[in-house]
């Protein structure tokens, strides 16, 4: 056959799958968006819009906050990537965590105690709102909760009337406000919330409110201590009941980390509050910023921030857990796909037919090695051979994990023998190097020292193929983004897989073309560990084992044609594969500054069916010597796709 003809019909699949290749295929997962529930610390100017009473009085109150400048509330979404608009704000300041009755009379806000001229509603009054208005949260939402404080000013002037009931009031006060915080909680989760960001109370003993009276002070800590205590225990059994993760941010932890250490957050004046100061009042915000808090019991908005980079460093840390476990089984698939095409290469003029992409992100067929039919070589019986691989693209973000995009490096170097002309079988050993950039901030970077065996049958039309692999990972850096310094860990793991592959082949002269199938399944480990850095941002992470099980059917092309000593064979195929899995696993963690509250992330399963292109070429150069290239990449692919270049040398013997 003459070389145009062989490349005019070895490359029409080729082509097709090359315009699939550079074909534009854009996904974006859109962002959920963050909303507010609770008291003035979560307030973001909603009395004047409930009720058309200016108050706070702005100056000196920042457009009607109580603070200084906007509430961690309205920071988070800009460190999270998460949508936000005012009017998801349902914070209302003075609220009560609910209906609290008082010498005979119930409120549901500590300003109509006051004597308010309007009402105003309770924490719980907030969520009936929302639902009312047909309020639900998707998947992708995130929920922020901050009440409390206000039940416990009223509990305070009790126990300072009659401190001889100063146990009994705190008990009841505290019941009263986990019972209906929880019921609050609950109430988000049933309306769709998946991930609740809850803050504690911070040491209330050491606000300015109470911190000058040493009796004071006592008693609202001992108030501050026990509900935190009774809220931590609420939220763990929550979280054991209906599964929603709530991320409880330890605000006793971290107002005393700013009491003992305040320089390192920028922070002057712990003790004072700036509105009732002379010397801070009417100073530039950059002024008023040193100091911790803004009024008796409110936070500048210097320190509101500081709670949102905790929140979102805690929030980000959490939707980057599964990062690790998804990298190596990526690159686990990365070395499959080499020993995959490795036997494509050994078959007879099949170098190209098949597409090896385990679960997704791989991309195989690198047709590196022989290129002659895999029949009778009393001479050649053992072939050695050395491929490299480069794979690069990106994952979009899923409800609880973060995308990242990655690039995987790997050399594989193997030898195989044929025993006959049907039958052959090897050994590989592979070596990966596997990086990671998460969206929320956090970097992976692994190792992995890979094995593999292997074994081939064929006749001239039937083919089947299947290897065993094993790899011993370490993930040599897992750094995640804190607030004074970075979160850090390296666990190591391992990954096995099991591939199978077959096909029919229709032989036409020097073309070959058929129907292809295959199934992969890959399992990557990743074992316990312990973060190291900012203790409130701790983790403790359990075991993890990502499983994911790839069927996949297509069709492929390969011609041959020979000038001279050249012996050269284009190929191409277009596949179509599938996640057979209905879930991929999932695996438990806890900050250890709450080593109750459970929280648990689920491997995410966005995509479960895409395809794959492929278009290459093989050459035997000088005889025994035999080079390749092979371009590939997914298409269709809801959550990302995967590129992948793949070039080997192979020399027989």
């Amino acid at each position: 056959m003459s070389l145009k003809k062989a490349l005019a019909g070895g490359l029409a699949l080729s082509g097709i799958a090359l315009a699939l290749a550079i074909a534009p295929f854009a996904y974006a997962a859109s962002p959920g968006s963050f909303y507010a529930f609770g008291d003035s610390l979560v307030d973001n100017g909603n009395i004047p819009r409930l009720t058309g009473i200016p108050y706070p009085p702005s100056p000196p109150y920042y457009e009607y906050h109580f603070s200084n400048g906007p509430v961690w509330a309205e920071y988070l979404p800009g460190l999270t990537g998460l949508d936000f608009q005012p009017s998801n704000d349902y914070g209302v300041g003075g609220a009560f965590t609910g209906p609290l009755t008082i010498d005979g009379q119930t409120f549901n806000n500590i300003s109509n105690v006051e004597g308010f001229p309007a009402p105003l509603p309770s924490f719980l009054q907030e969520i009936q709102s929302f639902a009312s208005k047909g309020g639900h949260f998707t998947s992708r939402d995130v929920v922020g909760v901050w009440v409390g404080a206000n039940n416990y000013f009223v509990a305070a002037g009790q126990i300072l009337a009659d401190p001889a009931q100063y146990k009994q009031i705190i008990i009841g006060a505290v019941t009263t406000a986990i019972t209906q915080t929880s019921e609050g909680i609950v109430q988000l989760a049933q309306l769709g919330a998946r991930q609740i960001i809850v803050q504690s109370l911070p040491p209330l003993g050491a606000t300015p409110e109470f911190n000058a009276n040493p009796l004071e002070s006592f008693v609202a800590d001992q108030i501050s201590t026990a509900h935190d205590a009774a809220l931590e225990r609420a939220i763990a059994t929550i979280h054991q009941k209906i599964g929603t993760n709530i991320i409880l941010i330890n605000q006793s932890l971290l107002f005393k980390e700013l009491l003992v250490n305040p320089g390192a957050f920028g922070i002057t004046n712990v003790t004072d509050a700036c509105r009732l100061t002379a010397a801070c009042l009417g100073q530039p915000l950059s002024v008023q910023n040193q100091y911790l808090f803004w009024g008796n019991v409110h936070p500048t908005t210097h320190t509101h921030l500081l709670v949102a980079e905790y929140s979102a460093s805690a929030l980000n840390n959490l939707d980057s857990l599964a990062a690790p476990a998804r990298l190596l089984a990526s690159g686990a698939e990365a070395f499959s796909a080499s020993i995959s095409a490795r036997m494509d290469a050994l078959r007879n003029g099949a170098s190209g037919i098949s597409v090896n992409l385990p679960s997704a992100p791989m991309l195989a067929d690198a047709a590196e090695g022989d290129t002659g039919p895999m029949g009778p070589m009393p001479d050649h019986r053992l072939s050695v051979y050395v491929t490299g691989g480069y794979d690069y693209g990106s994952r979009s973000n899923a409800p609880g994990n973060l995308g990242f995009s990655d690039n995987i490096g790997t050399v594989t170097a193997g030898a195989d023998y044929r025993f006959n002309p049907h039958i052959a079988a090897g050994l590989a050993f592979g070596y990966g190097t596997d990086n990671a950039t998460v969206n929320g901030g956090a970097n992976v970077q692994a190792h992995a020292y890979q094995f593999a065996a292997y074994a081939m049958a064929q006749s001239r039309h039937l083919f089947l193929d299947g290897q065993v692999d094993y790899g011993i990972a370490q993930v040599t850096q897992f750094s995640a983004p804190g607030v004074l310094v970075p979160m850090t860990a390296a666990p190591g793991g391992h990954t096995d897989s099991v591939v199978v592959n077959g096909g029919y082949l229709i032989r036409r002269g020097a073309l070959a073309f058929g129907p292809i199938v295959g199934l992969d399944a890959t399992q990557a480990n990743v074992n316990a560990y312990t973060q190291q850095g900012d203790p409130a941002l701790v983790m403790a992470v359990q075991t993890q084992s990502l499983s994911r099980t790839i069927a996949s059917f297509g069709l492929g092309v390969s011609a041959s044609a020979h000038i001279g000593a050249l012996d050269l064979r284009p190929h191409g195929s277009i596949e179509g594969q599938a996640e057979l899995d209905g879930t991929r696993g999932s695996f438990a963690s806890v900050f250890t500054d709450e080593p109750l509250v459970g929280l648990t992330t689920n491997f995410p399963n966005q995509a479960t069916r895409w395809g794959v292109a492929d278009i290459g070429a093989t050459a035997t150069i000088f005889g025994q010597l035999a080079a390749s290239v092979d371009l590939a990449t997914t298409f269709a692919r809801s959550d990302g796709n995967q590129r992948m270049v793949t070039a080997g040398m192979r020399y027989r013997f």
